[in-house]
């Protein structure tokens, strides 16, 4: 799975900072900018993404914001 820049889950070490702080973020975005490692598109549905990252990891709750498209 290959998360999008835009994406609320995305999080870059050079403005981001690496240390063990733990750092959230959430928002709605669309799930169609997400690909799949064999490079399709998921389906065109609004999401609410919560995500977290502590350290080297980061752990993602994403739940439908709408109907499916």
């Amino acid at each position: 799975m290959q998360i999008p820049k835009e994406s609320v889950a995305y999080f870059d070490d050079l403005v981001d900072g690496t240390n063990d702080v733990a750092q959230e973020r959430s928002g709605i975005e669309k799930l169609s900018s997400w690909t799949h490692s064999d490079g399709s598109s998921l389906k065109k549905i609004t999401v609410h993404v919560e995500a977290r990252r502590v350290a080297d990891r980061i752990i993602a709750i994403v739940r439908p914001n709408g109907r499916v498209q």
